[in-house]
């Protein structure tokens, strides 16, 4: 039993103090509430190693460590666009000369709201392709897609789930195309599956969708990307995937790499190293 109050709740190192694991911040403590509060593993953005789940009998919230930052990464899915730089508030260059189709690292900002441009290595302020405020909130993952050609370049912002889960695969596609119109996928576990013979996992999908993050059992996928309604014709893949369980994977369906004719993907996550 503890007064209603604000609270700060710390966690340690068994017999070292000094090292601080986890730090809530301050908390505030209803009277006449009973809460069960765990630990868990910290799933959100930060090194922070735990997060704590607080149970009131009726629903759940989740304490992250005062100090979580945001993720964020960037991907350059602008085939026509030229190398770029994103700078924020006008001072900070968070990527430098970044191309298509390449992508970042998760970069660790402060929460907060920036503005951000996006423009031609070196002159990105003076010359910005994209101009947009984005709002950053603590222990959110975002990735931040350039998509459309230069001439209607836009930012296509996602929300990450980072959870791994032991027992499954998790993937999720995107569509950033600006050629392929929309799109039927299919995901099938054999090689030279006639794909006239079973349905598409995702039909009619539009440019700037994505699936959200597929469940899937550990395994070797193929992965096809046809025109709606035409399983015959292979836009993209088949494309090999092989899937641990515990595993995160994305995909982002792109324009062709000049001088290239064929469509392609560009892989995240688990299936390929960022710039």
């Amino acid at each position: 039993n503890v007064l209603a109050g604000s609270y700060q709740i710390i966690v340690t190192l068994a017999d070292d103090a000094d090292t601080i694991v986890f730090d809530s911040g301050t908390v505030d403590l209803p009277g006449g509430a009973d809460l069960l509060v765990v630990a868990v593993q910290n799933t959100a953005a930060g090194d922070a190693p735990i997060s704590l789940v607080v149970m009131d009998g009726e629903g759940s919230t989740e304490i992250l460590d005062k100090n979580s930052p945001a993720n964020v990464r960037v991907v350059h899915a602008s085939a026509d666009a030229p190398n770029v730089d994103v700078v924020a508030n006008d001072v900070v260059t968070l990527v430098n000369d970044l191309a298509f189709p390449e992508f970042t690292e998760y970069l660790a900002p402060a929460p907060d709201t920036y503005n951000i441009k996006v423009g031609p290595t070196g002159n990105a302020v003076g010359n910005p392709v994209i101009e947009a405020d984005l709002t950053l909130e603590a222990g959110q993952s975002y990735t931040v897609i350039a998509v459309g050609t230069l001439a209607e370049i836009e930012p296509l912002v996602l929300v990450d789930n980072r959870r791994r889960i032991a027992t499954e695969a998790r993937v999720r596609i995107v569509h950033a195309s600006t050629l392929a119109g929309n799109v039927d996928i299919f995901v099938t576990d054999a090689a030279g599956t006639d794909l006239t013979t079973v349905d598409p996992v995702f039909s009619d999908v539009p440019f700037k969708a994505e699936t959200g993050y597929v469940s899937l059992a550990a395994g070797t996928y193929f992965v096809t990307v046809t025109p709606v309604g035409e399983p015959e014709t292979a836009a993209i893949g088949p494309v090999e995937l092989e899937l641990e369980a515990g595993g995160l994977y994305g995909a982002i369906a792109r324009d062709p790499l000049p001088p290239e004719t064929d469509l392609g993907l560009i892989l995240l996550d688990d299936l390929a190293e960022p710039i």
